[in-house]
């Protein structure tokens, strides 16, 4: 856990996406923010200094973790900001707890068109393809860890039950906190969180994003009851880094 601007009365909290940057990939951002907030960023488990294990990266057990460190080290109501798979966190915590949040801030986050929607550019992201299990059940699961050493061919697992089990993420993810949250993070089925986010929300998007592309955007700010788009024209996937300055305005 990070801090800066301690002792100012307005806080905020800065939730990462995977890589591991952690809360570094908001290091353009923080002195800028202390100068008027009680800023806390976290390495969420798996991700930037904090431990690594084989151990399941999901956005609900990622939640709880935004939980325990709020309760410690924020005060209520806060802004809460989320890139990426840490906005679909973000997004799950102001659904669980929306007495917390004061404002939401979501950046370029993943699958929320639809269940595993755009999973194929995420996850090959991370080195994973991904077919869903809507196909015929020989199908379901596709070469989904073509960069592991070993390769694995076909499997007819849905990805819950590799997500579940820890035999399977060491054997078929590698034990990788990346690959783990990024399954993780586009088997999530945001429907039963969306309406529950009451928070005001502005969705910032990358207008080059192909990981996540910006339909995903536009139809989000369609189905949060309090939220407006705003389009980074210059910018892919990661705009506080690509384009620090209007990312900031």
């Amino acid at each position: 856990v990070y801090e800066a601007g301690r002792g100012n009365a307005r806080s905020i909290l800065l939730v990462h996406g995977i890589g591991q940057g952690g809360a570094r990939d908001f290091r353009y951002q923080i002195d800028w923010l202390k100068q008027s907030f009680h800023v806390v960023a976290v390495d969420l488990p798996g991700f930037g200094d904090s431990d690594k294990a084989n151990v399941l990266y999901s956005p609900a057990n990622y939640a709880r973790v935004l939980k325990h460190v709020a309760d410690r080290f924020l005060r209520r109501p806060f802004v809460l900001v989320g890139h990426s798979m840490g906005a679909v966190v973000s997004l799950r915590y102001a659904a669980a707890y929306p007495g917390d949040v004061q404002r939401l801030v979501v950046v370029d986050a993943p699958g929320v068109l639809h269940r595993y929607s755009t999973t194929s550019q995420f996850l090959a992201h991370f080195g994973l393809v991904y077919v869903p299990p809507f196909l015929d059940p020989l199908e379901r699961l596709t070469d989904i860890a073509r960069r592991l050493i070993t390769p694995l061919g076909r499997l007819t697992l849905d990805p819950q039950i590799i997500l579940s089990s820890p035999q399977l993420r060491q054997t078929v993810l590698g034990s990788d906190p990346a690959k783990i949250a990024g399954l993780a993070v586009v088997s999530e089925d945001p429907r039963w969180v969306l309406p529950e986010v009451r928070a005001d929300t502005l969705i910032i998007w990358g207008a080059r994003d192909t990981l996540t592309p910006l339909r995903a955007g536009r139809v989000l700010a369609l189905k949060l009851p309090n939220a407006r788009l705003v389009v980074i024209e210059r910018a892919a996937h990661v705009p506080m880094l690509e384009a620090p300055e209007r990312f900031r305005a």
